[in-house]
């Protein structure tokens, strides 16, 4: 019980001085209750022991029958990190816990890099995306706006959880101006505002995202609206839904949602699924692919919601299976050019 009320205090302390989300919180009570599991001695008497034998009992932690990646362990070693030390500053813990045995927590120089190698997520470029839409069948409203749902990310290279909150009137229907604000309820990273336009790659692509603007008020949608409606199913056939029969003025409940909804279609009908947020990597690649100057990539990189111009580069800059393949394939192997390092 001790350590349930230390945890409730120091939560508080999370939301109001630290002002996080509860969502970060959530993620944070995940670790801890690691922690609790592990760590079995007395708070005011860790020692250095205790600190390596936890460590290495998190590394060797199974959570649904998998051991943890190398990079959950590192973020679960520091939520407790900061926890402990938040710890020590406490009434009765002051003078009991010394925060140089809190480093022992510490993961390697070796594991530490393998945590900061970034996956290489591989996406589909502009004429497949175009070929893919093109293909996909364009007969209901469930076949438009799922047509529309590709067409949007790959030309707004937008967040799941973002799209799926959007509503009808945070965009322009002539200049296709998107506003993303937390005070319409739309869910963005670190609660910010965003002004978005749409990445004009293809005039077919564009096409659908403005029909299904004017198709959604043809259909009495107001603004308050999603823009990218719920569906609801038929009756209950043998224990199993039939099939999706009409929208709903009603938002999508969850980001998996989405992503379902993307990998019926594509795989349905023979193209290989891509999640949501491939399609943001591949809307940042062909960005960066047309951008001519610093002030048009300073552009696209508000585009992003990125506050410099470096975390666009870091985050999607990085040389891509795409560019590598190009780059290798079209080299000439007859030694004719003998680059000096």
């Amino acid at each position: 019980m001790l350590f349930d009320q230390i945890l409730r205090k120091y939560f508080i302390f999370l939301k109001e001085a630290e002002g996080l989300s509860v969502k970060t919180i959530d993620s944070k009570t995940l670790s801890l209750d690691i922690f609790h599991k592990l760590y079995r001695g007395d708070l005011k008497k860790i020692s250095p022991n205790r600190m390596i034998k936890l460590k290495q009992d998190i590394r060797q932690y199974s959570s649904n029958g998998k051991i943890l990646s190398l990079k959950r362990v590192r973020r679960t070693l520091g939520d407790i990190t900061k926890f402990l030390l938040w710890l020590s500053q406490q009434t009765g813990y002051k003078s009991k816990i010394n925060t140089d045995i809190i480093s022992y927590l510490s993961l390697s120089n070796e594991e530490l890099a393998k945590t900061y190698i970034s996956d290489r997520r591989d996406f589909p470029l502009v004429e497949q995306v175009v070929l893919m839409c093109k293909q996909l069948p364009n007969e209901t409203l469930l076949d438009m706006r799922d047509t529309a749902i590709i067409a949007f990310l790959m030309c707004f290279g937008i967040r799941n959880e973002t799209l799926r909150t959007l509503k009808l009137g945070c965009i322009d229907r002539i200049s296709l101006e998107l506003k993303q604000s937390p005070l319409d309820d739309v869910k963005t990273k670190n609660t910010k505002e965003n002004h978005t336009f749409c990445f004009r790659f293809d005039d077919y692509l564009v096409s659908l995202i403005r029909n299904w603007v004017n198709t959604l008020y043809t259909h009495g949608f107001s603004q308050s609206d999603p823009l990218f409606p719920l569906s609801r199913f038929s009756g209950n056939i043998d224990g199993t839904f039939a099939k999706r029969i009409d929208l709903e003025k009603d938002f999508m409940r969850s980001s998996g949602t989405l992503n379902r909804i993307l990998r019926q279609r594509t795989e349905e009908n023979g193209f290989r699924y891509y999640s949501a947020h491939c399609f943001r990597h591949s809307c940042a690649y062909h960005a960066l692919l047309c951008v001519e100057n610093a002030h048009q990539l300073k552009a696209v990189s508000q585009q992003f919601s990125h506050n410099t111009v470096a975390l666009l580069l870091t985050t999607y800059g990085n040389l891509s299976m795409h560019q590598q393949r190009e780059t290798i394939q079209n080299m000439h192997f007859n030694y004719a050019n003998k680059f000096q390092l």
